[in-house]
């Protein structure tokens, strides 16, 4: 998607190597009752504590949303985003080009562990290349030696995906796979293996040349289902 490329681009520009320390000082700065958060729920038999931090919620998402119309009217701070993300459980939605949507606003925050991950995160991604593309592309790119492609493409038939992926699509990537392996290049592929509600016949035909990796995977409110009501999710490699 390109905001979210937009946003790993702008922090791979950020001149700071702490941003998460940065994202905490922000959280304190636009929602110091978030502070209050764990004497509240520590509090747990205490109406009073309970009370309190209810109309503080409120104070909150008055706050939130106000941010969210700054950056929506103009400002694309990709701080002033990632604070709203780490405020809403991380959770993220774009409907058009740098327009956040996401309502929801609730006990999440900033802690000391969202903070060393996200002094990690910019450590690891320095030497990455973000890019917005149809996969076909990978065909052109000049692999080396030690190489390795993994795809974690939509899910044909499931019905989390907004993006419409075809049964084209989904025949295009295997042809772009048993390319990748006739010239020697290791890959992996994430998908569903069948289940009650869920058949792709051309994965279960494909598929069977590789390695089958089934993961334990525990979701299940998705439509691909293992026998057991629970999603089976399973890694296909060509090593």
């Amino acid at each position: 998607h390109e905001d979210l490329i937009w946003l790993y681009n702008e922090i791979l520009k950020y001149n700071s190597d702490n941003l998460g320390d940065e994202l905490l000082e922000l959280d304190k700065k636009y929602f110091p009752m978030n502070e209050y958060k764990g004497k509240a729920l520590r509090s747990y038999n205490n109406k009073d504590e309970k009370y309190i931090w209810k109309r503080l919620l409120k104070e909150k998402r008055k706050i939130y949303y106000k941010l969210r119309d700054k950056f929506n009217n103009g400002t694309y701070d990709f701080k002033i985003l990632l604070l709203l993300m780490l405020n809403n459980v991380g959770l993220i939605e774009f409907r058009v080009v740098n327009k956040y949507t996401t309502f929801s606003c609730g006990h999440a925050r900033v802690n000391k562990n969202m903070v060393n991950g996200f002094n990690k995160f910019q450590q690891k991604i320095k030497n990455i290349n973000f890019s917005n593309n149809d996969f076909k592309y990978i065909k052109d790119i000049e692999f080396k030696k030690d190489d390795f492609v993994y795809l974690d493409p939509p899910y044909l038939g499931t019905s989390q995906y907004k993006t419409k992926w075809t049964k084209q699509d989904e025949q295009d990537l295997y042809e772009l796979l048993d390319c990748l392996h006739s010239k020697k290049i290791k890959f992996a592929l994430s998908n569903f293996a069948d289940g009650i509600n869920h058949t792709n016949e051309y994965l279960a035909k494909w598929c069977n040349t590789y390695n089958i990796h089934y993961l334990n995977d525990k979701h299940c409110h998705l439509n691909g289902i293992n026998q057991n009501g629970t999603r089976q999710e399973i890694l296909i490699t060509n090593y």
